[in-house]
């Protein structure tokens, strides 16, 4: 090999290790262990009164692009409703008078991604991406418990009305280990899986309830859209379905998005009365068949055309209205253009590393963050991922 190749090559691979020896810092791996980023979570407000409180003791009305870390709460008000994107992907819609703190966001040596959270009070709806790495973790904890997934959706509700706080998680899709310590047995925790279409609640001092099926569904509204990408945003502003980028995402509780024969078919269970706009994206007229199905009434089929404009995007819908007997109503062309319009969903992203946080200690009766719940859940058992679903199942009704 001649001088100048030799410098090419020895030149080359020092600017290799130098770019490796970045990533090992940037992740903290000359420690070894998973170190907490300049990860980052970005905040969409949906509606009403949303604000952050930082680690700093700092309140500030929250905006659209906010970042919370490691350290800061979000609260809305009675009428406040927001999105958590976290810098993997997954996703939390938080609906009114809750409070979820961010307590964890890193990535370990391996890659693996970690995100623990406390809930004190409220409802929240998580779309969790599919963790790959044993080290990956996604946690909510609450004053009675913890929840424990590698990859599902489910909602968290804590009710603290009756004066002891009732964890209740609900599972819509793939499998979440619910767990709390176990008063029999000091030092150890009660474990249940909490399976597809099934609930189970947790209170403080006891083991966690065994698994039910959840309350039937009042009302069920199945949206078709017979184009590749499409989003559906119901009465309160959620958006639910394919992005032009290909992104799913299903910020209604409960939401199921699946993509079938160039289709795309969105389940809203327990939508509120109001208008439920349909947006495509491009140059061609599109068929849209919404079907709404309230308990103990006939299913009400409405088809429609979302009719390309100018700008390459057609808008239908329907109005929703209960009084007595269910009514749905087409939107007329006119009415449209009020529609409500999906928020752009922030794109995931680490930040470079920041100050050290400290992470807030657990909520009294909290499983330990070292609880390896989240791993007796082999990833092979999980769902697949938003992305990859090929069918969906009719959700009960509650």
């Amino acid at each position: 090999m001649g001088r100048s190749a030799r410098l090419r090559v020895t030149v080359g691979t020092i600017a290799f290790a130098f770019c490796i020896a970045i990533a090992l810092d940037m992740i903290g791996g000359a420690g070894g262990a998973g170190q907490a980023l300049g990860a980052s979570s970005t905040i969409t407000v949906l509606g009403g009164d949303v604000r952050v409180r930082h680690v700093s003791g700092d309140v500030t009305t929250a905006t659209d692009g906010d970042l919370l870390a490691a350290g800061d709460s979000i609260e809305t008000a009675a009428d406040g409703r927001a999105v958590v994107t976290f810098f993997e992907g997954s996703t939390v819609e938080i609906e009114p008078s809750s409070t979820l703190s961010v307590d964890t966001l890193s990535v370990e040596a391996d890659g693996g991604t970690v995100v623990l959270m406390t809930q004190a009070v409220g409802r929240t709806w998580h779309v969790v991406t599919k963790l790959l790495t044993g080290s990956s973790r996604y946690e909510v904890r609450t004053p009675a418990s913890t929840a424990s997934v590698r990859g599902t959706e489910f909602e968290v509700q804590v009710d603290t009305s009756g004066g002891e706080p009732v964890a209740t998680v609900v599972t819509t899709e793939g499998r979440v280990a619910h767990s709390a310590p176990d008063p029999a047995r000091p030092g150890q925790t009660s474990e249940v899986v909490v399976t597809a279409g099934t609930q189970a609640s947790a209170r403080p001092g006891r083991p966690v309830e065994q698994p039910r099926p959840k309350p039937a569904d009042q009302r069920t509204v199945t949206v078709r859209v017979e184009a590749p990408t499409s989003l559906v945003v119901d009465s309160l502003g959620r958006a639910n379905g394919v992005r032009a980028d290909g992104k799913v995402i299903a910020q209604t509780p409960g939401a199921r998005v699946e993509r079938r024969d160039g289709a795309v078919i969105v389940t809203l269970p327990n939508v509120p009365d109001g208008r439920i706009g349909t947006h495509v994206d491009g140059s061609k007229d599109v068929a849209v068949t919404t079907t709404v199905a309230d308990e103990g009434a006939d299913p009400i089929v409405v088809r429609d055309t979302a009719r390309s404009t100018g700008s390459g995007q057609g808008k239908t819908g329907v109005d929703l209205e209960k009084s007595g007997k269910p009514a749905v109503r087409p939107i007329t062309p006119p009415e449209r253009s009020a529609l409500p319009s999906p928020k752009p969903t922030p794109t995931p992203r680490l930040r470079a590393p920041g100050p050290s946080r400290a992470t807030p200690q657990h909520p009294q009766g909290a499983a330990p963050a070292t609880s390896d719940a989240d791993r007796r859940i082999a990833p092979s058992a999980t769902a697949h991922p938003p992305a990859e679903r090929t069918s969906t199942p009719r959700p009960s009704r509650r």
